[in-house]
């Protein structure tokens, strides 16, 4: 996985997003993993489209965070995308233009 990976969630994943304790899960039935993320999470979450690849991600959140450096953003995207395609939650691809 790279800078130009796209990111679709497998089709065996259920969302739940608990409020009060500010925390989203993933849960993938086919493997049985979990993940768990905060509500700043969630924006990134919803960014994972199958089209913007994990650079797209990190400048579209870039706007939300002017004053976060762009290797700050990219470094927890790419982490935090990594943990879901290891947990089989994301399926990854090569960016086609």
């Amino acid at each position: 996985m790279d800078k130009n990976t796209v990111l679709s969630y497998s089709n065996s994943i259920l969302k739940r997003y608990e409020e009060p304790l500010n925390t989203i899960f993933l849960y993938n039935v086919k493997n049985d993993t979990i993940w768990a993320g905060n509500s700043e999470a969630f924006t990134l979450l919803a960014l994972i489209d199958g089209q913007r690849s994990v650079e797209e991600i990190t400048l579209e959140l870039c706007k939300s965070y002017p004053d976060t450096d762009t290797e700050s953003v990219f470094n927890t995207v790419f982490s935090i995308c990594n943990s879901l395609h290891n947990k089989g939650i994301v399926t990854a691809r090569e960016y086609n233009d």
